[in-house]
């Protein structure tokens, strides 16, 4: 499958006749990258009320005789359109949705059918849940997040610390315990789930250790900005006011951000005198 012609596809922001089989065909390539793109187009279309595409990956998602491979796919592909629905309801002034009421409720059916079915492939339980929670909150979603927390395989917690984000219920506890893990793969996906909690001080620390770590993924890197951005406090404000300095623009720029941050309660006029109290470096 060519990506190229998946990239093509999204451009055109139109489908042409033999463009939904190519992209539900390639939602199961063996390619991860090829798999990856085309969820990113069929989520596109699909929020764009493309029916047929619509229709054609809730099929797939509902077929037992489909790919695990491509059941991920369908389900990732469709969260987007739960999550636009689950905000902005089933109606609008165009009559343009991405998804009916009796089909959003189909896949939510689906997902919780995968997620729930022990003999199912882990990877497509754990991808049908990360999709189903953009739906929002059905009941069963908080129970299963807090299963994933409490599961032994460490995917699970990725899943789990994503999912987290999505659920009105209070993980801080999870969250919390994941920045302390051990595991630094784990500790770069709690830092985005940290932007909606509060953390302790040894968490802050934590943060500030990510941000200003040169080795870990950029993406990551200002998650942990944005993270300590949303605490509103003294501790979390202090590395960031030495990252507005950094040698790489994306993250000074960051850092400014997350200092203008509503919770940290400061103006540029307010940021610009917290500036000026703090030594000259010339003094020392």
């Amino acid at each position: 499958m060519s990506i190229l012609r998946l990239q093509e596809i999204s451009l055109a922001l139109n489908l042409e006749e033999g463009d939904v089989p190519f992209i539900l065909g390639a939602l199961g390539d063996g390619d991860p990258d090829v798999t990856r793109t085309a969820t990113d187009v069929a989520a596109e279309y699909i929020v764009m009320g493309f029916q047929q595409l619509r229709d054609g990956v809730i099929d797939l998602l509902d077929s037992t005789e489909a790919s695990s491979n491509a059941r991920v796919g369908a389900a990732l592909a469709l969260g987007p359109a739960l999550e636009t629905c689950s905000v902005e309801g089933y109606e609008d002034e165009f009559g343009d949705t991405p998804l009916t009421k009796d089909q959003f409720d189909r896949v939510i059916s689906t997902l919780q059918n995968i997620h729930t079915d022990r003999g199912a492939d882990d990877l497509l339980r754990r991808k049908a849940l990360e999709a189903a929670v953009r739906a929002g909150e059905p009941a069963w979603l908080e129970d299963a997040v807090r299963a994933a927390f409490n599961h032994d395989e460490p995917e699970w917690l990725h899943t789990a610390i994503f999912c987290s984000t999505y659920i009105g219920a209070d993980f801080t506890s999870d969250v919390v315990n994941a920045l302390r893990s051990s595991d630094e793969d784990i500790v770069h996906a709690a830092v985005f789930a940290a932007a909606d909690i509060t953390v302790p001080r040894d968490g802050l620390t934590i943060l500030a250790r990510v941000a200003n770590d040169a080795s870990a993924p950029l993406p990551v890197r200002c998650g942990a900005i944005e993270s300590l951005g949303a605490q509103g406090t003294d501790e979390a404000r202090e590395p960031l006011y030495t990252l507005m300095n950094d040698a790489n623009e994306v993250i000074a720029d960051a850092a400014n951000e997350a200092l203008s941050d509503p919770a940290m309660g400061m103006d540029m006029a307010s940021l610009e005198a917290d500036l000026d109290d703090l030594p000259d470096l010339g003094d020392f």
